[in-house]
């Protein structure tokens, strides 16, 4: 069978380490035009084209180790040794299809060594002869079809080999897209070998980005982030920056000499800061304070001494330590909230001996606010969560319906930012009301239940599943979102309480007191309800 009769002429093709360009010759007379021939040198580069002149635009060089994993290939074509990397499944899982050309005894022996093993684990399909038939002659492929694969449809992106980083800044800045290129952009429109683009997008403009970088095979990684963390352009299901950090990035949004809009030198220094502490920790190589715990990973880039020099330009007197700048980004505001610290150093070694000493906490069980958002109001409202809330065994301390302001902040600062639908069809909109509540008994969870949910101090709390399922009951699987979102521990409460509310906080921990009865006064002890006081 001829795979003009298997593949697309929409699929993406992308052939690693082809020996000349007749293949390439040959997918063209077939119609595909969205290919890619990734060769190792600029040599092997120029003796094809010499050959081959029309597909000369359709040549890339790269050196990478991963090159067969850096792309975003719809069908891979490995030529010769090439093929032995279907040993290593996540270099092929990207793709549908892998083929390997059948010209010489080293394609059959890499091929079958290759791909045999895969076919045995299930994650490959058995193999089966096609061809690509150009005149009389033709060209022999061993096909595999890839049963479950994981394109690259979220954060990494590559840029069309044919558009260029170059064309490709060219287009977003011609469409008036508002986004900003994170950091080390002052070399564009040239990248380093092996850098990726880190692009911060307007959720409104997501779509229009995406399509462009989907448009054709590229080997330039990119990595896109939306300003709300939309699916898929998230970072560990939270927002990159907090949504208003992200905002105030992309509306003061400079432009490089590269044509390309990047953040202004004051949110390039705090949001590089940012990068550096809260996504990669003791991985940024910046020393601390506690001199004795000290990375021994060598990172990628010189975080201390670019910080520093940018703070020496900037006139910013701080210490370029984890801790100091940690210090430096809350009295600029650029600290992120408790719960998203929490999320985050989940990942992060560092983080989580900062966050570690309070998040978790025996005592820290009792207190709790659920949040109702939008969606919630129409379909029964306040009393109806107070309802169920009450069905599960917490004690009503207070409810609050939130003003705009109150709603703007709780939006900015709660959940990491970000209130989108998430896996749900329907989205549950930004928060509308809080409910504060008191649970006597708390239930410590289970084995199970902490693996699934490590920051939850009080089982009872995920009854909010529950609750979510009683406001979606009745309603098309389309309609279904999520309705309400709770606070894990009583920091996080009191957290909430004086994001939303701070002029109630102390009347509010005030009463949860008298929920206590005298006999179990102890039981307060040292909990952060008391401390509060």
């Amino acid at each position: 069978m001829d795979v003009t009769k298997l593949w697309g002429r929409e699929l993406r093709i992308v052939q690693v380490g082809p020996p000349d360009g007749a293949l390439a010759d040959r997918l063209l007379t077939a119609g595909y035009q969205r290919q890619l021939a990734i060769v190792d040198s600029d040599e092997r580069a120029r003796q094809i084209a010499a050959r081959h002149r029309r597909v000369e635009s359709f040549l890339a060089v790269s050196r990478r180790r991963d090159r067969i994993r850096q792309n975003n290939a719809d069908v891979l074509v490995l030529h010769g040794w090439n093929a032995l990397q279907m040993l290593r499944y996540r270099s092929i899982r990207h793709a549908r299809y892998v083929a390997v050309p059948m010209a010489s005894l080293t394609d059959l022996v890499a091929a079958t060594a290759g791909g045999l093993a895969q076919v045995f684990l299930g994650r490959l399909s058995r193999p089966k002869l096609r061809k690509i038939a150009c005149g009389l002659s033709h060209v022999e492929l061993m096909v595999f079809q890839v049963r479950r694969p994981r394109p690259h449809r979220g954060v990494r992106r590559f840029i069309p080999h044919a558009l260029g980083t170059r064309g490709f800044l060219e287009q977003l800045q011609a469409a008036g897209l508002r986004y900003a290129a994170l950091r080390w952009f002052e070399s564009l429109p040239e990248l380093p070998a092996g850098e990726d683009l880190d692009l911060l997008v307007d959720d409104a403009d997501l779509a229009a980005v995406r399509g462009l970088l989907d448009d054709g095979p590229g080997t330039q990684a990119v990595d896109l982030y939306s300003a709300s963390g939309a699916p898929g352009a998230d970072f560990r299901q939270i927002a990159y920056y907090p949504p208003f950090l992200a905002e105030q990035i992309l509306d003061r949004a400079v432009v490089h000499r590269s044509r390309c809009r990047v953040p202004s030198p004051h949110d390039h220094f705090l949001s590089l800061a940012y990068h550096a502490l809260y996504h990669k920790g003791w991985a940024s190589g910046l020393p601390s304070r506690d001199s004795a715990r000290r990375s021994r990973v060598r990172p990628e880039h010189d975080y201390t001494a670019i910080l520093q020099e940018m703070a020496r330009r900037l006139d910013i007197r701080v210490s370029i330590t984890l801790d100091d700048l940690h210090d430096y980004l809350d009295t600029a505001g650029w600290q992120p909230p408790r719960d998203t610290l929490i999320k985050l150093s989940r990942h992060n070694r560092w983080l989580r001996a900062l966050v570690g000493r309070s998040a978790m906490r025996p005592d820290d069980a009792r207190l709790g606010v659920f949040l109702l958002r939008r969606e919630a109001l129409a379909r029964g409202g306040v009393q109806r969560a107070v309802e169920q809330i009450q069905l599960h065994g917490f004690q009503i301390v207070e409810t609050l319906s939130l003003k705009p302001q109150q709603v703007e902040r709780a939006t900015r600062n709660i959940r990491g930012g970000t209130w989108t639908a998430g896996p749900w069809q329907h989205s549950g909109g930004p928060p509308a009301a809080a409910i504060v509540v008191y649970d006597a008994h708390p239930i410590p969870p289970t084995w199970r239940q902490r693996r699934r949910f490590p920051l939850v101090a009080n089982a009872r709390f995920l009854t909010k599943d529950q609750i979510r399922d009683v406001f979606n009951e009745g309603l098309p699987k389309s309609e279904h979102c999520n309705v309400i979102h709770s606070s894990d521990t009583d920091h996080e409460a009191i957290d909430y309480l004086r994001i939303i509310a701070p002029d109630k906080v102390d009347d509010i921990l005030a009463r949860v007191r008298k929920f206590v009865a005298p006999a179990n006064a102890s039981a307060l002890g040292e909990s952060p309800i008391s401390r509060a006081a």
